[in-house]
């Protein structure tokens, strides 16, 4: 429905739709000696005074439709229509309340950047820009959902992004169609490609510095209101493993760490897997003396091998989800006290060996030094898939199951760059990815942005 140009009118059909919302506030101006009625929710535009609407100084954009100015109110802007106007001015504000500009906890480095993103889209937004102040960075916003009215913003480098990669994405978001969206989360399942897949197909972060060297870098990054975590895409698994720290320090302990983190994912994934295909099916690759240790060790435990191994890495992952819920300072004394105690009553009861407890804590470590937390998820989920194939045929089971994840990566794809890139597929970019890969080479080396961003604009 189109807005007339009677003030009259519009302000009778707006009226109807937000008389029974309690919280939005009518105020009737004078703007250029005509007479003009703002509608606002007084908790997210207060700031916004006679003189800021008057004076036009703050970010202002035109409305032709009801429905778009019910959506502008519905998302903490003002709107203001004017007599004699068939067009509305919606004034950007503040947003809603939010818990603000906090300190990262999930990200935390060495490093770099102690403010995490807010709740706020707005706010998030403006932590970019502060940090890319080009006019070269494109934002594009969207409202997602039947009820909620969700801001969903849409952060690039017009000049470096890949111009099929972006059109994509705005065609992902203008698809889907939902009541709400309460996280970046329910972007995320809704858009994926390979839904069925544990593996992520997009690269979540807290951290603005991270989101900013992202679009610098050719990639994307999507903000939605209400979650203080950002989307990045594309992704492939040489990103998963990078930390804002590796761009901060020394090449050398950059490459250091981002090799013992490689080593830690496969270790996370395998280590039980192994240790069950050993004590079971292939002794003789160990020592003798440690063939004894091993076998001393599970003396008196009732159960099998396999029956150990699952009992304990289930008992380890039920403390890790109790330390999660349970708040504050709390959880990490659950986390540590509870590994402590069920390990060692379960080896003083003779219900598990003292190797399979160091075995499960060692993996547990593993885990957690995966820098990305759903990557690190994944390869829990495969571990006992691995598990599984290895109490039935060993090593072998081991290497099919290896070979099958393998596989299963290989035909996995992030908006159409391989997700085993830049292991494959080197020549989309001249192999220079594989230079901040495995190992990270000086930053001097380093004059190519990576493959996601466009060939024409490459260098640094």
């Amino acid at each position: 429905m189109k807005l007339s140009g009677s003030l009259n009118e519009n302000i009778i059909v707006l009226d109807d739709i937000f008389k029974d919302c309690n919280d939005i506030i009518k105020r009737e101006l004078m703007i250029n000696q005509k007479k003009a009625v703002a509608y606002f929710v007084e908790t997210a535009v207060s700031n916004v005074t006679l003189e800021e609407i008057a004076l036009g100084v703050t970010d202002t954009v035109k409305v032709d439709t009801v429905q778009k100015a019910v959506s502008g109110v519905l998302i903490g802007d003002a709107v203001v229509i004017i007599e004699g106007d068939s067009e509305a001015i919606q004034i950007k504000s503040q947003g809603y309340p939010s818990l603000g500009i906090s300190e990262v906890e999930n990200e935390k480095t060495m490093r770099g950047s102690k403010e995490a993103f807010s709740e706020s889209e707005k706010s998030n937004t403006a932590l970019i820009r502060k940090r890319v102040r080009s006019a070269d960075l494109k934002v594009i916003e969207k409202s997602k959902g039947r009820y909620s009215n969700t801001n969903v913003a849409v952060v690039y480098m017009d000049s470096i992004v890949r111009k099929n990669v972006i059109n994509e994405v705005l065609e992902l978001l203008n698809r889907f169609s939902t009541d709400g969206i309460m996280d970046s989360g329910i972007i995320e399942q809704l858009t994926e490609k390979f839904a069925y897949s544990p593996f992520p197909q997009y690269q979540v972060t807290e951290r603005p510095d991270r989101a900013a060297m992202a679009v610098m870098d050719g990639r994307i990054v999507v903000l939605s209101d209400n979650s203080p975590n950002a989307l990045i895409l594309p992704v492939n698994i040489g990103s998963l493993f990078k930390t804002p720290d590796d761009y901060y320090r020394k090449f050398q302990i950059s490459s250091f760490t981002r090799f013992i983190r490689y080593i830690a994912a496969f270790l996370s994934m395998t280590f039980p897997a192994f240790y069950l295909s050993v004590i079971k099916f292939h002794t003789e690759i160990i020592p003798s003396q440690l063939a004894l240790a091993f076998s001393k060790a599970r003396a008196g435990v009732p159960f099998t091998a396999f029956m150990e191994v699952i009992l304990m890495e289930l008992a380890f992952e039920l403390i890790r989800e109790a330390s999660v819920r349970i708040p504050g300072p709390m959880g990490n004394t659950m986390g540590i006290v509870g590994g402590l105690i069920v390990g060692s009553a379960a080896v003083n009861a003779k219900l598990a060996s003292p190797v399979i407890v160091i075995v499960v804590a060692i993996t547990a470590l593993c885990s957690f030094a995966v820098p990305n937390e759903e990557f690190a998820a994944a390869l829990r989920l495969i571990k006992y898939l691995l598990i599984i194939v290895s109490s039935f045929w060993g090593i072998y089971g081991l290497v099919v199951g290896l070979l099958g994840v393998t596989i299963h990566l290989s035909g996995l794809s992030s908006f159409h760059f391989p997700y085993l890139s830049p292991a494959c597929s080197g020549e989309i970019n001249r192999h220079s990815d594989k230079k901040d890969f495995l190992v990270k080479y000086p930053a001097k080396k380093i004059y190519l942005r990576s493959m996601f961003a466009s060939p024409y604009n490459r260098k640094k």
